[in-house]
């Protein structure tokens, strides 16, 4: 199929440095740049024809990627809230568990992400791996402020995804200074720690 590319090819112009990093994949994979890059326009062109932006099509690949390396689970909304009910006589415990795992997952995040593109990336990952209508987290150093909204969470898993919070940016180097919390809203402030 690539080969019938090539019948009718055509010069695009790019700019050098993108060449080199071209030639290099190209090389470490054993094939020709010709063909690498016909792949991966190939590639970008069925993104496009699904609908979906290929930059938003390698993003989510990442959120993917780093979540099943992290071991995380994707369990529906529903069978979620009956297990948390069952638990509820020990919501303590169930909290800390909660917060535990924010911690674990923030530590993670951090061998696999750079600061920068941290916070742009735990906006998508909660919005999806929480099933969250709207996440926004907005930098104002020493100020983070977290925002998260589900129109249809119920309280006692809005409460285990405060106890997430807190654990993640606690793990990132935040406390908590001031909270907004009911059903399926939160709004958090954290202060960055003085060590940080």
């Amino acid at each position: 199929m690539v080969e019938n590319i090539f019948d009718n090819t055509k010069l695009i112009p790019v700019p050098d440095k993108l060449a080199e990093e071209l030639t290099k994949i190209a090389n470490r994979k054993g094939i020709s740049v010709s063909v690498y890059a016909t792949e991966v326009l190939m590639e970008a062109l069925r993104a496009e024809n699904l609908g979906v932006d290929f930059k938003h099509a390698v993003d989510l690949w990442r959120l993917v990627s780093v979540n099943k390396n992290a071991g995380n689970l994707n369990i529906p909304r529903s069978n979620f809230g009956d297990l948390i009910k069952l638990h509820l006589n020990n919501g303590t415990e169930l909290k800390e568990i909660w917060y535990d795992s924010g911690r674990w997952y923030g530590a993670y995040c951090t061998t696999q992400l750079d600061g920068d593109n941290l916070f742009n990336f735990l906006e998508k990952d909660l919005l999806l791996y929480w099933n969250l209508d709207e996440v926004e987290i907005r930098n104002e150093d020493p100020v983070l402020w977290i925002r998260c909204v589900s129109f249809s969470m119920s309280e006692e898993l809005t409460d285990l995804l405060v106890e997430y919070l807190k654990g993640l940016f606690y793990e990132l180097g935040y406390s908590e200074s001031e909270r907004d919390v009911l059903r399926g809203l939160v709004q958090i402030r954290f202060l960055k720690n003085k060590e940080n």
